[in-house]
């Protein structure tokens, strides 16, 4: 699975089946603090958020990045 950093939105996206899963954040204090996950309905079950916490961690683990925050949500 691809994901893709788009800066200029601050979003972390990926798309399955044509629907964009992603993950919004903000900069504080040079850590990312992240606001919201969503991950469509008809995308869901495919693993999508934890890549998205794969992502993270590894940004985290290559000292990139403190986080500050998590949450998930699913789009009804």
């Amino acid at each position: 699975m691809e994901i893709i950093h788009d800066l200029s939105r601050k979003q972390f996206q990926t798309v399955a089946d044509g629907k964009t899963a992603y993950v919004s954040y903000d900069l504080v204090d040079g850590c990312l603090n992240i606001e919201h996950t969503i991950v469509p309905r008809e995308i869901e079950g495919r693993g999508i958020a934890a890549a998205f916490r794969l992502r993270h961690a590894g940004m985290r683990q290559s000292g990139w990045i403190g986080i500050l925050n998590t949450k998930i949500r699913f789009r009804l």
